[in-house]
């Protein structure tokens, strides 16, 4: 019987991860492949799994701690689908602030850390290490280089997760023109030597096959970890507030549930500037039977970038939200449940807000 190979899909929130793995997962299961899905959020309520879900595919979740704190949580995961069923590919998605993947979830799983897996190498086999990377960040981290005041603490957990990459994808080239991928690309080779770099574009399908051919036929190759400072890690997931919000809404008729999204996202996107907040990721999914909206902007000079709308009117739906922003849970509360009832009136509203603990891992090899 042939190893269930097993292939971390990283990047920093927003980076489009989430889009690249539905297509991955679509590559595979059309070339006769079974695929799982593991996803993981520090909350408990996550879009991308409810998405994946939607769009037929086999998803579990590892909730309220990252992959690489809840090492033991993950095996469990991998065990759950021995157990249950075959798949010939486990595609898993670390939280989009997640580093240092190789010391806390490679490298335990290579030298056998899970009691549950018994002998993960009989097992499993790792592919290499592919982390996303939107080119806003990108050219952010470029300035930051070469000029300290642009700096900034998500940069730090930006270049952590570029730096232990086998691949990193230069995802939404459809949004930069062709010199500054090149530019872009050039400069993280010269940044991160040794690691190979594409621009592709996870929304147009690009670049899926080589993907799915580097997770089948690729192998994950041991090697140093990279030099993490903890204590700086533990005050930039404390300035994030993580936001989960899920509500029902009922009408006495058919409403345009498009039009109330876009009002949704604006009034809170506006609000949150005003308010001093900085938005690394925002996420809202409408869905009613079949039919739904999803909506995103991963900073406050984005655009809302709008992925899905509905087809039809609607009387009745639900709402989740997910947002990573730089401020007081407390803040993200008033204002994005706020906005819920006054722009939707809806008949339940749940919402949890909170700030990260310190990042303790399992293990860190």
């Amino acid at each position: 019987m042939e190893k269930t190979k097993v292939a971390v899909i990283g990047g920093f929130l927003g980076s489009g991860k989430t889009t690249l793995i539905l297509n991955i997962a679509k590559n595979l299961i059309k070339k006769g492949k079974s695929v799982g899905i593991v996803t993981n959020d520090q909350g408990s309520d996550l879009i991308d799994a409810r998405f994946l879900k939607d769009n037929g595919l086999d998803v579990v979740s590892v909730k309220g701690k990252c992959f690489c704190c809840f090492f033991d949580e993950l095996a469990s995961k991998l065990d759950q689908f021995k157990k249950k069923k075959a798949v010939d590919v486990l595609l898993l998605e670390p939280v989009g602030s997640a580093i240092n993947l190789v010391a806390t979830i490679f490298k335990p799983f290579v030298n056998n850390k899970s009691v549950m897996l018994q002998s993960f190498n009989e097992g499993f086999a790792l592919s290499p290490l592919v982390v996303l990377a939107d080119p806003k960040r990108v050219k952010h981290l470029m300035l930051s280089d070469s000029n300290s005041e642009y700096s900034t603490p998500i940069s730090y957990l930006f270049s952590k997760q570029l730096e232990e990459a086998d691949l990193i994808l230069i995802n939404k080239k459809d949004t930069i023109r062709d010199n500054e991928q090149r530019e872009l690309v050039e400069f993280l080779k010269r940044k991160y030597k040794n690691t190979s770099v594409k621009c592709i574009s996870a929304i147009q399908n690009e670049y899926v096959e080589e993907i799915t051919h580097l997770i089948i036929n690729g192998t994950f190759v041991s090697k140093a970890g990279i030099d993490v400072d903890y204590n700086k890690f533990k005050s930039i997931e404390a300035s994030l507030g993580w936001l989960n919000s899920n509500a029902f809404v009922r009408y006495d008729q058919d409403v345009d549930v498009n039009s109330l999204m876009d009002e949704y996202m604006k009034t809170v996107k506006k609000e949150l500037v005003i308010s001093g907040c900085h938005i690394a990721h925002m996420k809202c999914y409408a869905i009613a039977d079949d039919d739904f909206y999803k909506a995103s902007i991963t900073s406050n000079d984005d655009e809302i970038s709008i992925n899905s709308e509905m087809t039809l009117k609607h009387d009745a739906f639900n709402i989740i939200i997910n947002a990573r922003i730089i401020s007081s849970p407390d803040v993200l509360k008033h204002i994005f449940e706020n906005n819920l009832k006054i722009i939707f009136h809806p008949q339940s509203v749940n919402t949890e807000s909170f700030s990260p603990k310190y990042p303790k891992p399992d293990h860190c090899d």
